[in-house]
């Protein structure tokens, strides 16, 4: 899939910048909480023992007055050590920038943090557009709707095609009909007056093709 289908996938809105913003940081999938349980002890962001919490993000919500920071750690502990999710669901763009938020901490305090934050999506199987822009979102959308245009202009054209289709065939079947009903008429007369066989086959070709002609020469209704 394109960015831009999936920017309709998940509605997201807003100007191109934002929506790119939005889209940049959701995953293919949910990450299940044991994974990233596992994923911090073992990067020592944050370890839930016996003692009570440790690591480098337990260390920063702790010191940290920004309450935002301070908010943003507090909701990842309690997803993750609180039993309050089975899953990570950084699949959802809402979620996704929440954790994102978490990740920009990591990223401003540890001297790898890029590299941990590309770790932890890894977890996730990816980012679903890593590095898309407000410019690509645009030029996807234009891309769209001009293929959009174009496949609504060409069944307009197959719909008149069919149409006309259907209607020379109806021509077809009345100047059918009339030419035979035209027969049935002579054939009778012929009969009724004795007439020979050839010139009663004469005589109806000719109205036969009178009354095509007269079907084909008739003005075409609105």
């Amino acid at each position: 899939m394109t960015a831009y289908e999936h920017v309709q996938r998940l509605g997201l809105t807003g100007t191109d910048d934002e929506i790119a913003a939005q889209l940049a940081v959701v995953t293919s999938s949910d990450i299940p909480i044991t994974l990233v349980a596992s994923w911090l002890r073992e990067r020592q962001l944050w370890i839930l023992g016996p003692n009570g919490s440790a690591g480098t993000l337990y260390d920063i919500h702790e010191a940290t007055d920004n309450a935002t920071v301070k908010a943003g750690l507090a909701e990842l502990y309690a997803s993750v050590f609180g039993g309050q999710a089975q899953s990570l669901r950084t699949s959802d763009p809402v979620i996704a920038a929440r954790i994102a938020g978490v990740l920009a901490i990591i990223k401003a305090a540890i001297p790898d943090g890029d590299a941990i934050a590309a770790e932890f999506y890894g977890l996730a199987g990816g980012l679903l557009c890593p590095g898309v822009t407000g410019e690509q979102v645009a030029s996807e959308r234009t891309d769209s709707e001009t293929a959009a245009a174009t496949a609504a202009a060409l069944k307009a054209e197959e719909d008149t095609a069919r149409a006309a289709a259907r209607d020379l065939s109806q021509l077809h079947y009345a100047k059918g009909s009339a030419a035979q009903a035209a027969g049935d008429t002579e054939f009778m007369a012929g009969k009724l007056e004795g007439e020979s066989a050839d010139d009663w086959y004469s005589r109806i070709t000719s109205a036969a093709q009178a009354a095509a002609d007269a079907v084909t020469e008739a003005p075409e209704g609105p």
